[in-house]
């Protein structure tokens, strides 16, 4: 019934000619959220980069074609960033920091910007979930995920803006002795692709209620949820050059960015290899860093009968697949207890069912 009675509403809205219709909450119900996100499934075609508070087309006229997973089509094409967008973007951030327009503010007020910042996203949760199906290949209802997860980090990171403080040395009569802490200026940073919103808000928030400026290098496989990040950004009031995003591809506006003279700290999220080419660009100008390097985690066994392994194939596909297996916490391998011995093979065995649930999983329709 509530699938008939959510049909019926849509095409009543249709027949209304209410287009566009307005962006659901991640609050609606399933039905009303259905709805909304097959109204608002069209894709932009055509993003540019996000450049001191404007948006900028790629300088040489380059796109990168952005390709939904679960099909191989190109759903759109953004402005491809290189080492020309990155100065610019790296000199917009610095002319905030210098003008000390997030430092003018006060902590309590930075952390209202995070705030803001959340808010428009509960406005925009509809495009970015339809954003994360096709260009990230997530569940719809994983892409709602982000959006609350994302809006979880700013809300976190916003309270806690007031809340650091220096410290008092005690050095007996006659002397005062604290510390105060500084911001470090402008942040380069480079998230992953296979969770781009959170990660980057997580890390964009860190930096402005610290009063630091960035510079982001948005994945060029999924880069389009960070784009709307920035157009939440925008509309919360942040100072035009505190936020700059550029897409581009890692070996020419990535290394660009960690090799420009004029960033004072840089984040990284991503493979071991491509940290330690980071690490090396940071040491040579003795800039400080943060790294979430990630590689594979070792076999975590799940200790089942074999006459339990049909039901069992379930929750061990769910364990590997999600984010197309690409993913920190993910399982890599499976070991299956036969008959209280464990399987010993010199070759690999997949239980029956895994691989036809796999498959599956592979081409589920979000």
């Amino acid at each position: 019934m509530g699938h008939r009675r959510a049909i019926q509403n849509l095409h009543h809205v249709i027949e209304k000619r209410h287009w566009p219709p307005a962006r659901a909450s991640p609050n609606l119900d399933q039905n009303q959220r259905n709805i909304g996100c097959i109204l608002a499934a069209e894709i932009r075609p055509y993003w540019r980069n996000f450049i001191g508070g404007e948006w900028v087309d790629s300088s040489d006229g380059r796109s990168i074609p952005i390709v939904d997973p679960g099909n191989g089509k190109v759903i759109s094409q953004v402005a491809c960033g290189g080492a020309v967008e990155i100065d610019l973007a790296v000199a917009a951030a610095r002319r905030c920091f210098q003008e000390r327009r997030l430092q003018s503010l006060t902590p309590a007020a930075r952390g209202e910007l995070m705030f803001a910042i959340a808010e428009e996203l509960e406005t925009l949760a509809d495009e970015i979930a339809e954003l994360e199906v096709h260009d990230n290949g997530k569940t719809r209802a994983a892409g709602y995920n982000e959006v609350k997860l994302t809006q979880r980090y700013l809300r976190y990171y916003g309270g806690m803006a007031d809340k650091l403080e220096g410290r008092q040395i005690p050095l007996g009569d006659n002397a005062v002795d604290y510390t105060i802490r500084m911001p470090y200026g402008v942040s380069a940073q480079i998230v992953p692709w296979n969770g781009p919103l959170p990660v980057g808000a997580r890390s964009i928030a860190c930096a402005l209620v610290t009063g630091n400026t960035v510079v982001l290098k948005s994945p060029e496989d999924s880069p389009l949820s960070l784009f709307v990040l920035a157009e939440a950004c925008q509309r919360a009031g942040v100072p035009k050059g505190a936020v700059n995003i550029v897409c581009g591809y890692g070996s020419e506006a990535g290394a660009a960015l960690v090799a420009h003279k004029d960033i004072d700290h840089i984040v990284f999220t991503g493979s071991v290899e491509t940290g330690k080419s980071v690490l090396r660009a940071a040491a040579e100008r003795l800039s400080r860093a943060s790294w979430n390097l990630v590689a594979n985690r070792p076999p975590s066994p799940m200790q089942t009968q074999t006459s339990t392994m049909q039901r069992e194939t379930s929750p061990a596909v769910y364990c590997i697949m999600p984010a197309k297996s690409v993913r920190p916490p993910l399982g890599s391998w499976l070991i299956v207890q036969s008959s209280g011995r464990w399987l010993k093979s010199s070759r690999p065995r997949q239980p029956d069912g895994l691989s036809a649930r796999g498959s599956r999983a592979a081409t589920w329709d979000p």
